[in-house]
């Protein structure tokens, strides 16, 4: 078990290889924590050129240009392999708001636990710092010694002992003569917390919540690592149910597995009282039942890119099918209004010869630009596409859109068919639950 959790580790830490902002966003993080004031990310140095400078709402989580990509391992000669790239269209945006339950689906191997592994440690760049988050992972592993009451607190006293040192590392950086005030506020602050993690009273809601879950007193001393894979689920879902309060960000993956039927009605239970608390919830499930029933959203994750979905799993599965359809029309006027203009092309290289056949070359070649320029009239959320909303110039399924080098010794009529991979997206069928 230790072995899996070594190669899950170096997994994760491959991404920060492969992420041109990571090292910029740990950098921004260390200054934010070691200083008082606003965190700053976006613009020259932090985030680089044509990373906006990004304003971080109070309690919604929105993250623009997400990109996550494995790097290659030269041992098992196995290459990079992208999971969210900023170069989609539109971009993969994170958007998450406050007090929604999203699902997250795709086909198995996606990248759908990486992403919420990477959430939860911090290591998204431009992720709101002071968004909290907790994590119940899809397994939990035989080899924890803990027990059920040291899970609960001592997660709890990691979380409140990280912010009374970040308080203390703000409180060193003031001036005693001219911030006595602020010195006074932090003073209190550090003293609330502690008293919060000495008190007795964390160990009674703690009982609470591993009684809720029907792991009464003779399983509060248990080690995990002499309790059933249901039991340690219920524990973790306890460990979710106790640091509510204090968590934004909810995130569960496959929390259904291993529970029997009172366990899912406590699930429920959990995600109903998580969106009451106006809480984030995020949740990967092949419950088909409980995305239907308690999911305000859907994040459909395939094709290295997010796309957002109001309702349950089956308004996504209509939605989704009629996107298809629209897409599929617009594919069909797109192919018409090409072919028009490579007819016009045609014809005037055939007829170029003779006493306009100066302006006819120039008419070829401006219409050939036209040609590379033209895409969709139309964004994905079916608005009208313009520069400004779009913020680049090159539409969707332009041939201008790919590279120089796959444009490169093509003639128009390979060139006309790459584009389709933008427009006519390869089905997930995976994400369909038989």
């Amino acid at each position: 078990m230790e072995t899996v959790r070594n190669v899950v580790d170096q997994q994760l830490e491959s991404l920060n290889d492969t992420d041109a902002l990571a090292s910029a966003w740990v950098e921004t993080l260390d200054k934010w924590r070691s200083e008082l004031g606003k965190l700053h990310w976006g613009g020259r140095g932090k985030g680089g050129r044509g990373y906006a400078r990004q304003t971080f709402q109070p309690k919604d989580v929105i993250v623009p240009s997400l990109s996550l990509e494995y790097a290659g391992s030269d041992e098992v000669g196995s290459g990079s392999r992208t999971l969210l790239s900023e170069q989609t269209y539109g971009k993969s945006t994170l958007r998450l708001l406050q007090g929604q339950v999203y699902a997250l689906v795709g086909r198995n191997g996606v990248g759908k636990s990486t992403l919420m592994k990477r959430i939860h440690a911090g290591n998204i760049p431009g992720f709101p710092p002071h968004i909290n988050t907790m994590l119940i992972p899809q397994e939990v592993l035989g080899d924890d010694h803990r027990t059920p009451l040291e899970v609960l607190t001592q997660d709890m006293s990691k979380s409140l002992t990280d912010k009374v040192s970040e308080l203390e590392n703000q409180l060193e950086k003031l001036n005693v003569e001219d911030e006595g005030e602020q010195i006074e506020l932090l003073c209190e602050q550090i003293a609330e917390i502690e008293a919060e993690v000495s008190s007795s009273h964390q160990k009674k809601r703690a009982k609470d919540a591993l009684i809720y879950f029907d792991l009464d007193e003779s399983f509060h001393d248990v080690p995990l690592s002499e309790m059933s894979g249901g039991l340690r689920k219920k524990v973790y879902l306890a460990s979710g149910l106790f640091s509510l309060e204090s968590t934004s960000l909810l995130m569960m993956d496959e929390p259904t597995n291993m529970l029997d039927i009172r366990g899912i009605f406590q699930l429920r239970a959990l995600i109903a009282m998580a969106q009451e608390k106006e809480k984030i919830v995020l949740i990967v499930s092949h419950d088909v039942d409980l995305v239907n029933d308690c999911c305000s959203h859907v994040i459909h994750f395939a094709n290295s890119n997010l796309e957002y979905y109001e309702g349950g799993y089956y308004e996504f599965l209509v939605i989704k099918r009629q996107r298809e359809e629209h897409r599929l029309k617009e594919h069909n006027a797109l192919a018409k209004q090409r072919n028009a203009l490579v007819d016009t092309i045609e014809n005037l290289k055939k007829n170029k010869a003779g006493k306009h056949g100066r302006k006819k070359t120039g008419g070829i070649a401006s219409r050939k630009k036209k040609l590379e320029r033209h895409g969709l009239m139309k964004n994905k959320n079916g608005h009208r596409w313009t520069v400004q909303n779009a913020g680049t110039g090159i539409r969707e399924g332009a041939i201008n859109s790919m590279d120089a080098s796959s444009r490169k010794r093509l003639n128009y009529a390979q060139l006309l068919k790459l584009p389709e991979t933008q427009i006519l997206l390869v089905p997930d069928k995976a994400v369909q639950f038989k």
